[in-house]
């Protein structure tokens, strides 16, 4: 398996293959965490917002939609073709747990902003004091 980190995340280096946009393709993303939140930018370069759909869990972030690419009417013939289209979907493992309920997003000049707050627990030490029976 190698470096955890490295395996944590691998799925950030897997790449698709795609035909006119048939199979699901892998957006480029980068993932912050500051001192009270995670936070996620996804390069969605010309998908429409209302095709995006975000699911937050305390400790997954889901993100799956599509990118429709029209080739010109009069195709003839394909020199160089980099842009993937169709369906995506990414699923984020978290390492440390969010709240899910006051996650936010902002999708600008085609970058999804994911801000996920971290959970802030309660002391975990417990002082507990015994009683007699």
């Amino acid at each position: 398996m190698g470096d955890p980190q490295k395996d944590h995340f691998h799925f950030v280096a897997t790449r698709h293959t795609f035909v006119f946009g048939q199979q699901a393709w892998q957006p480029s993303i980068n993932i912050y965490e500051t001192s009270d939140t995670i936070q996620v930018e996804v390069d969605l370069a010309g998908v429409q917002a209302e095709q995006l759909q975000i699911d937050a869990e305390a400790n997954m972030v889901r993100i799956h939609g599509s990118r429709q690419l029209v080739p010109p009417a009069e195709l003839q013939r394909i020199h160089w073709m980099e842009i993937p289209a169709g369906p995506f979907q990414i699923e984020i493992p978290l390492s440390v747990p969010v709240n899910p309920e006051r996650t936010t997003s902002h999708y600008v000049n085609g970058i999804l902003k994911i801000v996920l707050p971290l959970l802030k627990h309660a002391n975990q030490q417990v002082h507990i004091t015994p009683t007699e029976l």
